[in-house]
């Protein structure tokens, strides 16, 4: 009997193995999860022409008699037009003024003739617009909105402030109020939301039967600086590196762009689901990381800097091409107080749903700065180096880069992970004496400046954690490996990414439908990853801190924070909120810098630069968006000189060249992943988007690429990039506060710069 049981549990053992192989086969076959580089697919090259002009224009302009003066210093003066809130700001340093609508237009005239809609001439006059969530009345409301019989349904209190006014704003219709602040702050127009004064004050507000309206967005002056056209004028976009769109008499592209300050607050999305395996993935846009956006009314003369100082983590950045819905280019952040979530009623079946709210709106002060440029202010060089004197006013900056030095970053991948045939397993890729043999491999290639980093795989907790493994050499050749990388002046840092696991587990944070917050992974073992609660951060890099003293690490290079800002729940169904997610990355970071250990982070936002030693990933384009004229360094103009810079890998790009010359023209340092096993070992684990790493098939481009960045980085990397604009089509000119230019001719001819001759293909340092 036994051996009969015995031979049918062999049996169904080999059946098992069979479908397990069979199915591993099967992913070789269909599981294409293909994301791409993200330096793949570029065009760096642009047809746009900077207009250079020494003329700095002053204007004369009539504020009609409806605005009256609130408040005026030396520089500035602020009016206002009480029934919509609407408000002038003269800059009087070159007379031009600013209008939160077009005042030129006669809308009554209009609406009687039906060349417009009241709703839309109301939208367009209202200071302040108001999204909410109901059924059965207009989702968009406006301070001029009435009843059926023309009498107002919005109540508005006006107060005088020391530098401008607050306004009590009551939406008598729908019980939602709330005060709009609006001041001088010296040279700056702010504008102010206190989350105090918010009040959805309906006593049967969530009661069943009740025909709720809840809050869901604030628009602030969304019409501010918008314009039919101008001729030497643009939109600044913060997408990426950053961008500009002409303000031309006809569009491009009639086309609107929106995308979440931060990122998207995954508490309220939902991630994709992968219904097969055979997908096709879309590489994603660029994120943005900038909290601002730029008018420039004409460059040279007058322009915008809008920085979202409070609330920037419920913010999402707004361009509306002209002849979309208006005659006007558009610019402006809306805010978010709720967003609807799916709540399932089903755990087979996710058609069962019904839409879910949070009882408490968003808990956020909505503040928003407005800086008035004018002169060399006015354009995107000079727009950059306004926020970044904000950034270091407000401490968020802290000091500039002590020895400007060009340098190389190099990742190494120690292990990784793929799944056997019954449980995952580990795949060792570099043991620690094979860093030593990586290093001296490239430093024979004259590449000796480097910054080192070591990722591991921890199948303890499923994430990539500091440890040090006995199946790369161990303790032993782990500080073998350190004693040289010090005697060598290699820079040495570990990967280490709190935010991201692999499997669910009691860190996981919860969206507010109580489900687990998993996002697409893009790699051939995983095909989700889940979010770890980033109030826990501090807590976890606390459990760390004696290993990092231990085993004498100094530096930390960070992943994972495009997904820490979020709205999540807790066990007691308590709701958390964005801004707390922020204190705690603070307080995380602090804890890093208290103990000593420096601080790289990949890609960071702007919120995080105050902790960062190095800004590594840093965006080299936009997302080369169909409207966009040309993608410009707008980040690299705000933080270089600042933070030293490093691009996103170079192992694999379908561009070479213009990849390169994008890094001499942004001055912006080289970085590679590589290991010491071959690539192959990469293709099934979780760095399966990895196509080439190791050193044996990466040589040569090593050194073909440091010998032609060499020649331009070693003179500007870790310098200011103080202006850069585009000489002719393909052609850009960037100086450097050392006193070096840089001319970039991204063409197939050469070209002359003053005289010069810059290849084509290539560039010249002057």
């Amino acid at each position: 009997m036994m051996k009969k049981m015995a031979k049918y549990l062999l049996i169904l053992a080999i059946i098992v193995l069979s479908i397990l192989v069979f199915n591993l086969g099967k992913d070789d076959e269909h599981k294409l999860l293909v994301q791409g580089n993200e330096l793949s697919y570029k065009s760096f090259a642009n047809n746009y022409v900077t207009q250079l002009t020494n003329e700095v224009k002053t204007y004369t302009m009539e504020i009609p008699d409806r605005f009256t003066l609130v408040s005026e210093n030396d520089n500035r003066a602020l009016y206002l037009e009480e029934a919509t809130l609407a408000i002038a700001i003269l800059n009087k340093d070159n007379g031009y003024v600013w209008y939160s609508y077009d005042v030129n237009r006669d809308y009554e005239e209009e609406i009687e003739n039906k060349v417009i809609s009241r709703e839309m001439a109301n939208q367009m006059r209202s200071g302040v617009l108001l999204r909410t969530y109901n059924v059965f009345t207009p989702g968009l409301r406006t301070l001029l909105d009435t009843d059926l019989l023309g009498k107002s349904v919005v109540n508005i209190t006006i107060d005088t402030l020391t530098h401008g006014f607050r306004a009590q704003i009551d939406f008598t219709n729908v019980k939602i109020k709330f005060d709009l602040l609006v001041y001088l702050d010296n040279n700056d127009l702010v504008v102010e939301i206190p989350y105090d004064s918010i009040e959805e004050y309906d006593p049967k507000l969530f009661e069943a039967g009740n025909k709720d309206v809840l809050i869901n967005e604030i628009l602030i002056y969304p019409f501010l600086g918008a314009i039919e056209k101008t001729d030497n004028g643009y939109i600044v976009i913060p997408d990426g590196s950053g961008a500009i769109v002409s303000l031309d008499e006809v569009p491009k592209y009639r086309l609107n762009y929106s995308a979440p300050v931060y990122g998207k607050d995954l508490g309220f999305t939902e991630t994709t689901e992968i219904t097969g395996l055979n997908v096709t993935m879309i590489k994603p846009l660029a994120r943005i990381t900038l909290p601002i956006y730029g008018i420039i009314h004409e460059a040279g003369s007058t322009g915008l800097l809008v920085i979202s100082e409070s609330g920037a983590n419920y913010a999402t950045y707004n361009y509306v091409s002209k002849d979309v819905t208006t005659p006007y280019y558009q610019s402006y952040f809306t805010y978010s107080y709720r967003t609807a979530y799916k709540q399932f009623q089903s755990r087979v079946d996710k058609n069962q749903h019904i839409l879910g709210f949070q009882r408490v709106p968003n808990k956020f002060d909505l503040k928003q700065r407005y800086v008035l440029l004018s002169g060399d202010e006015a354009n995107y060089v000079g727009l950059a180096k306004s926020y970044r004197t904000y950034l270091l006013n407000n401490g968020e900056l802290t000091h500039k880069i002590d020895e400007p030095q060009y340098r190389t970053k190099i990742d190494i991948i120690g292990n990784e992970i793929e799944q056997g045939i019954l449980w995952n397993k580990n795949v060792p890729t570099t043991q620690y004496v094979d860093v030593i043999d990586i290093v001296k491999d490239v430093k024979e290639l004259g590449i000796t400046d480097i910054d080192l980093t070591f990722k591991t795989f921890d199948m303890k907790t499923m994430s990539y954690r500091f440890d040090v493994m006995s199946r790369l050499g161990g303790k032993k050749d782990y500080q073998r490996m350190l004693a040289y990388l010090e005697e060598e002046g290699i820079n040495f840092s570990y990967f280490v990414d709190y935010i991201k696991t692999y499997r669910q587990n009691k860190h996981t944070a919860m969206r507010l439908n109580r489900k687990a917050m998993q996002e697409l992974n893009y790699s051939y073992m995983f095909t989700y990853y889940y979010i770890n609660n980033t109030l826990g951060l501090p807590e976890l890099i606390e459990d760390d801190l004696k290993d990092y003293r231990k085993y004498d690490v100094t530096e930390v290079a960070l992943d994972g924070f495009k997904d820490a800002l979020y709205t999540h729940t807790d066990k007691k169904h308590n709701v958390h909120y964005s801004v707390e997610n922020q204190m705690a990355v603070y307080q995380a970071l602090k804890t890093l810098k208290d103990n000593n250990i420096k601080v790289s982070i990949y890609n960071p936002d702007a919120y995080l630069y105050r902790y960062v030693d190095k800004y590594l990933d840093a965006p080299l384009s936009s997302s080369e968006l169909l409207f966009v004229t040309a993608t410009i360094p707008l980040v690299e103009l705000i933080v270089s000189g600042y933070l030293p810079l490093y691009a996103p890998y170079l192992n694999f790009t379908s561009s070479e060249i213009d990849t390169l010359l994008r890094l001499v023209e942004y001055g912006v340092n080289p970085s590679y992943v590589l290991s010491g096993e071959n690539t192959y070992k990469l293709k099934y684990t979780n760095s399966s988007n990895i196509y080439v790493s190791n050193i044996a098939s990466l040589r040569e481009r090593l050194r073909t690429y440091d010998d032609f960045l060499r020649p331009a980085l070693s003179r500007i990397s870790g310098y200011e990039l103080v202006n850069h604009y585009f000489y002719q089509m393909g052609v850009t000119v960037s100086s450097f506060s050392n006193g070096v230019t840089v001319i970039v001719n991204y063409n197939d001819y050469d070209v002359i710069y003053n005289g010069i001759m810059v290849p084509a293909r290539g560039y010249q340092v002057l």
